[in-house]
């Protein structure tokens, strides 16, 4: 259930809910004093001031049964749970994410800290974006209470000296010019708060318009003297002599530029991107955690991994725009080149990164362990989000992970990295259906009819539902007039790979760069398995097509599925069975013809034509098997 009081009041679980004046009050004072029990009496006292009638107490409980079944005709049973009777009274449990007025005042320390540590722009983007949240004033719809008023009021002066402090750093930042209009608003709005004041007059004087500074502060002598009888506080006295005599120290900053450059490389999200939602969220609540001052302990770490053409990098880029604005010190993206023959040197990243953060040349540290030590310095106090695409294994990627629990990592790889030490997991699985037709349609430009419904079911089936598989489909259809849905369908049953292969797009270059990373075991393992006629196998199986020892032959399963060239289930009996994606398995018959001479190929054929049950639960291979005869 989400909140919302900078402006009028919102209550929104599944949808917004409807509520009437006195229901609006009462969610007011629960929010205000939440995750503590509110009594009946002070509400009682708060609705009615000294009048309640004696009913008060029934109303109240009315009040609140009526909140609650909303929240339940809505299906929000765990929302209706929040709210709940505690003794006395009820107490409402909100977290502070959950809040508006949290999650501003949250930003509001985190600029802070920023401003104190010089980062001006880290700190404008910060206030400018809690600023954003506000919809007018707070609790616009509530009134009539003691406690909302003076809630109301102290919301208000920090969103007031919220925007002076974005003001002061885009002054530090040398933007005075483009802030005079929106400064002279400020102050007719505010007209007694002289630190508004002040900086109007810096602004003038800053662009060079020193006698309108100087009568700006003469009309707030003027006005403050005629209603309030006093002189302008030291600050603004002080100031205007200062421009008076033209000091040095008022000067703009002589170089505009932020101390600290803020990095902004992720790519575009692609505009037909479709699903994921809750691949999204998860990887949204992962990267942002618990982000109030003191609260987070760790680097949070994702890890999307997945077989080839899933979508690993597309969804990366996708969470990673959905959580930018919480890393305001910027985002890093690089391609470590992990499948390729030369994945890139943890060196030769670190020198990339030092060099976007602002590090000359000349200054550069010449080894990886300086560089590293360099790059934790960097990054202690920032906010940035570093995107590691297409890692090959651990040993990249911990020399590149940032000190500061402030920053969080995406990283996306083939295989499960499972020795990187506290990163959250997330295998990328393909689309259903649905989701998968859909980005059919949406890549081809074309909606199936009615009658089609069921071939391009099949032809996304026969993509085995993998997006890249499915683009380069839905590719075909868009550029080619004579294609169509029956035809590729027909295409993708006798020759996938051939098919699946449009301009730089292709599902057997993609599968080749897994393939070409493994050892000549894993290799040999990969393509003889292809070749037998059952659906699923066992580490004894493996065993009789490679010649290894079955505890080997267990690794080397294992290997293939960690790279996700198979798929795992287990059976009953505890045991594990590995299979084939369809497409998986087309590519490794082409490679068993091509590098297993045909006597292997045969023999293998013959153990695959003898009577063993290749999927049963028994781990215990027939004695036949156990002799290789390869």
């Amino acid at each position: 259930m989400k909140y919302g009081v900078l402006g009028a009041l919102t209550v929104t679980g599944s949808e917004p809910l409807v509520l009437r004046p006195r229901e609006r009050s009462i969610v007011a004072l629960l929010v205000i004093n939440r995750n503590h029990v509110l009594s009946t009496s002070r509400i009682v006292d708060e609705l009615w001031s000294s009048q309640p009638p004696e009913s008060a107490n029934n109303l109240v409980q009315q009040y609140v049964s009526r909140i609650r079944g909303q929240l339940r005709d809505r299906g929000d049973d765990a929302a209706a749970e929040s709210l709940r009777t505690c003794g006395p009274g009820y107490l409402l449990s909100c977290d502070d994410a959950d809040l508006d007025s949290a999650r501003f005042e949250s930003m509001l320390d985190d600029a802070r800290d920023a401003l104190a540590k010089r980062r001006h722009e880290a700190a404008v983007r910060l206030l400018s974006d809690g600023l954003h949240m506000w919809r007018g004033a707070p609790f616009l719809d509530v009134q009539g209470m003691p406690t909302v008023a003076a809630e109301a009021c102290r919301l208000e002066e920090q969103r007031l000296r919220a925007i002076e402090e974005r003001l002061d750093a885009e002054l530090a930042l040398g933007r005075h010019t483009g802030l005079v209009s929106e400064l002279t608003a400020l102050v007719a709005i505010h007209p007694f708060r002289e630190r508004l004041r002040g900086r109007l007059m810096l602004a003038l004087y800053r662009s060079g318009r020193q006698a309108e500074a100087l009568e700006q502060y003469r009309g707030t002598r003027r006005m403050m003297m005629s209603e309030l009888g006093v002189e302008p506080g030291y600050e603004l006295r002080r100031l205007q002599e200062a421009i008076l005599n033209s000091a040095p120290n008022l000067n703009a900053p002589e170089s505009v530029v932020a101390r600290w450059p803020v990095p902004a490389q992720l790519p575009s999200c692609i505009g037909d991107f479709t699903g994921r939602s809750r691949e999204v969220a998860h990887g949204c609540e992962v990267l942002r955690g618990d982000r109030r001052p003191g609260r987070r302990r760790s680097l949070p770490v994702l890890k999307l991994v997945g077989k080839p053409g899933v979508g690993k990098t597309t969804l990366a880029v996708r969470i990673a725009h959905q959580v930018r604005r919480d890393f305001p010190d910027g985002q890093l993206f690089i391609d470590l080149e992990g499948l390729g023959p030369r994945p890139l040197e943890p060196s030769y990243v670190l020198e990339r990164f030092l060099r976007t953060l602002g590090v000359p040349a000349a200054d550069l540290p010449g080894d990886v362990e300086e560089r590293r030590e360099c790059f934790l310095s960097l990054t202690a106090d920032r906010h940035l989000l570093l995107v590691l695409d297409n890692c090959a294994d651990e040993a990249q990627i911990r020399p590149l992970l940032p000190g500061s629990a402030g920053c969080a990592v995406i990283i996306t790889g083939r295989q499960s990295l499972a020795g990187l030490e506290g990163a959250r997991h997330l295998v990328v699985e393909p689309l259903g259906p649905e989701e998968a037709v859909e980005l059919l349609s949406r890549v081809s430009g074309h909606e199936p009819a009615v009658s089609e419904t069921r071939t391009a079911a099949e032809v996304v089936r026969l993509c085995r539902y993998v997006p890249l598989a499915i683009r380069i489909a839905g590719s075909m259809l868009a550029v080619s007039p004579a294609a169509t849905l029956d035809g590729v369908a027909g295409r993708l049953r006798t020759a996938p790979l051939d098919e699946l292969a449009i301009g730089d797009l292709s599902m057997r270059s993609s599968i080749r760069l897994s393939y070409e990373r493994l050892d000549s075991r894993a290799q040999r393992a990969f393509r003889r398995l292809a070749l037998l006629q059952t659906s699923h196998f066992a580490d004894w199986i493996c065993a009789a097509v490679t010649g290894e020892d079955i505890t080997y032959a267990g690794r080397l399963l294992d290997h293939l599925a960690q790279h996700h060239l198979l798929e795992s289930v287990r059976v009953p009996g505890g045991h594990v069975r590995y299979f084939f994606d369809g497409i998986l398995r087309a590519f490794a018959l082409e490679r068993a013809h091509v590098e297993e001479p045909a006597d292997v190929r045969h023999a293998v054929g013959a153990i695959g034509a003898r009577p063993v049950t290749w999927s049963g639960p028994s781990d215990r291979a027939p004695a036949h098997v156990l002799n290789p005869v390869l």
